[in-house]
C-alpha cells in the first residue's frame, strides 16, 4: 500500500534509551541514538563523538559499549571558551525575565535534567536544542487502515494524503540540509490517551494534532504540560485559545478574518461606490461578511448603496436607479450560493459590464466574492475573468502557478495519483503545515512560537499569519484572489 511504502521509505521512528545518568558507560539498545544518548546522559552528541572515535558517523550498532563524557569535564571546556556556563532545561522553559536569578543559574551544575526540573521555579531557563540534533515533529493521524464506514474511509484517504504532502515537505527540508525526525501514530490503531502517554513525544518540537477536536484538547493539554507547540491545521476552538499558549491554530473560523479583510477592501476600493445587491429570489442567508462590512463603512462614515431585486433582469438599472453611472463601482453580492450567481451574472454582465463599455462608461467595475466562490469555478470561471472578480478565502490554489505545477509533479512521481480534488487539497495542506513550521523552527528553535507572530514563510494553498488571541496562536492570514479579465490570477496576501 502506499501508505506502507510512505512509512518505510520516509518515516522516521525515535525511541529514548533507558540508560542511567549515573552510568558513564553505555551497552546501545536497539531504538538508541546518539542524539537520544546526548539528552540522557546532558552532553552534546559532539562530546560522545569525541569520547568515542571508533564511532563511524552517527552509526552505533546495538551491543557497543560507549563511554559516556563527565559533565563536568565538558562544562570546564565550555567554561574555557565562554567563561561561563549555563545547563539549559531541554523539558520546560520559564518566559521570565530575572537577571538577578540567572547567577543563581550558572552555579547549578545538575547531574541530569531532571534535577534542573525540579529547580525550575528559581532558574530562568529557555528550552534549547542541541546543537546538531535533529528537528523532531510528531503527526497523530486517524489513518484507520481497517476503515469499515465510509464516514471512516473518507477521513482515512484525507489523512494519508495530508502525510504524504507533509513527506514531500520533510523531504525538501532534508535536501536544503535540514535534520527532520518524524514520529507518526495512528489514531486507528491506539488511542489518543496511549499515543500521549509514549515517552519519545517530550522529545517533540512540534505535534500536529489529529481532526476530532477532543483529541485536540487532550494534544493541546499535554503540550501545555510539556512546553511543547501543537500545530491543529483542522479543528479550531476559540475557548482553548484562552488558556493553551503553545496552541497554533491554523483553520480559524471566517468571522477572524474580517478586520484585516475590510481594511484591505476599504483601501484597495477607496475610489469606489459599494453597492450590495440583494436577491430577494434567493432563500438562502445572507453571508455574515456583507453585514459585517456595512457596519464597517457606518462607522468609517462611508455611504454605501443598496439594491434589492425580484427579477434579475432589473440589474439593467441599477447605474442609474442608484445615480452611480460612470462612476467606480464595487458590487457586493448579499448571497453567496451557487443559485444566487446563476440568477447574478448573466444579467449584471450584459447591463452594468457591456452594455456600461458601449456607453464608453468611465468608470470600473468589480465584485467582491465569498470563500465559497472557489468551489464554483468550474461553473463561473469565465465570468470571474470578464467581470473582474474578487474573492477572499483562507485557502486557494493558483493552477498557472509553477511552484503549485512543480508540487504536482512531485506528488504524481512518489505516489503514482492526483491529489484529490478537494477545497482544500490536503496534501498541498500537508506540504504548507511541514514547510512553514520547518522553517519556523529552523530559523528560531523550539520556542517558535513565542516567535511566530509576524513569522512569513511561503506556502502554496494556506495563508498563514498568526496572532495572539488569548494566549494561544490563531491564524488570521488569507488571501484576496483577482481574477483578471486579461485572464490571469493574482493572489494577494492579507496579514
Amino acid at each position: 500500500m502506499i501508505l506502507n511504502r510512505l512509512f518505510c521509505v520516509l518515516a522516521m521512528a525515535f525511541v529514548l534509551s533507558s540508560a542511567s545518568a549515573d552510568n558513564r558507560q553505555h551497552v546501545v539498545k536497539p531504538g538508541d541514538t546518539l542524539y537520544s544518548l546526548s539528552k540522557r546522559y546532558g552532553v552534546t552528541v559532539e562530546d560522545i563523538q569525541a569520547a568515542n572515535p571508533s564511532i563511524e558517523g552517527t552509526n552505533i550498532p546495538s551491543g557497543m559499549t560507549l563511554v559516556i563524557p563527565d559533565e563536568k569535564e565538558v562544562e570546564q571546556k565550555e567554561d574555557k571558551k565562554k567563561g561561563k556556563s549555563i545547563f539549559f532545561n531541554f523539558r520546560k522553559k520559564d518566559k521570565k525575565k530575572d537577571a538577578d536569578k540567572e547567577e543563581k543559574v550558572e552555579q547549578v551544575k545538575p547531574e541530569a535534567p531532571a534535577v534542573v526540573e525540579e529547580k525550575k521555579e528559581e532558574t530562568p531557563m529557555v528550552r534549547r536544542k542541541i546543537k546538531g540534533a535533529a528537528d523532531n515533529v510528531v503527526v497523530i493521524m486517524p489513518f484507520n487502515l481497517d476503515a469499515q464506514t465510509s464516514t471512516e474511509d473518507k477521513q482515512q484517504m484525507r489523512s494519508v494524503e495530508f502525510y504524504e504532502g507533509l513527506m514531500l515537505a520533510v523531504k525538501e527540508a532534508q535536501e536544503n540540509g535540514q535534520r527532520i525526525l518524524v514520529q507518526t501514530y495512528d489514531l486507528g490503531t491506539k488511542t489518543i490517551n496511549e499515543i500521549l502517554a509514549t515517552k519519545s513525544l517530550l522529545d517533540a518540537d512540534f505535534i500536529i494534532a489529529p481532526v476530532d477536536l477532543n483529541d485536540v484538547k487532550l494534544v493541546a493539554e499535554f503540550g501545555k504540560a510539556n512546553d511543547i507547540a501543537v500545530v491543529s491545521p483542522f479543528a479550531f476552538s476559540q475557548e482553548l485559545s484562552k488558556s493553551h499558549p503553545d496552541l497554533i491554530q491554523l483553520n480559524t473560523s471566517k468571522s477572524f478574518l474580517y478586520e484585516n479583510l475590510t481594511a484591505d477592501v476599504v483601501k484597495r476600493f477607496e475610489t469606489y461606490d459599494f453597492v450590495f445587491l440583494n436577491d430577494k429570489g434567493c432563500t438562502d442567508k445572507a453571508d455574515p461578511y456583507a453585514g459585517y462590512l456595512k457596519n464597517a463603512l457606518k462607522a468609517k462614515n462611508m455611504q454605501y448603496h443598496e439594491f434589492e431585486y425580484d427579477n434579475p433582469e432589473t440589474l439593467v438599472t441599477v447605474d442609474s436607479v442608484l445615480n452611480i453611472i460612470g462612476h467606480n463601482i464595487l458590487y457586493i453580492p448579499v448571497a453567496n450560493n451557487r443559485e444566487s450567481l446563476r440568477r447574478m451574472f448573466p444579467c449584471l454582465k450584459c447591463t452594468t459590464f457591456e452594455i456600461g463599455a458601449e456607453q464608453e462608461k468611465q468608470g470600473q467595475t468589480a465584485i467582491l466574492g465569498y470563500p465559497e466562490w472557489v468551489l464554483y469555478s468550474g461553473d463561473f470561471m469565465d465570468y470571474y475573468y470578464d467581470m473582474n472578480v474578487y474573492l477572499f478565502s483562507k485557502f486557494y490554489v493558483n493552477p498557472f502557478d509553477e511552484s503549485v505545477q512543480a508540487f504536482y509533479k512531485n506528488f504524481r512521481y512518489w505516489y503514482a495519483k492526483e491529489p484529490m480534488p478537494l477545497t482544500p487539497r490536503y496534501a498541498l495542506l500537508g506540504y504548507d503545515v511541514g514547510r512553514y513550521f520547518f522553517a519556523a523552527v529552523k530559523a528560531h528553535g523550539m520556542n517558535f512560537a513565542d516567535h511566530i507572530e509576524g513569522f512569513s514563510h511561503g506556502t502554496l494553498q494556506s495563508m498563514m499569519s498568526f496572532r495572539r488571541e488569548g494566549e494561544g496562536l490563531i491564524n488570521r492570514g488569507l488571501y484576496l484572489v483577482h481574477f483578471k479579465p486579461s485572464a490571469q490570477i493574482d493572489k494577494y496576501e492579507i496579514k
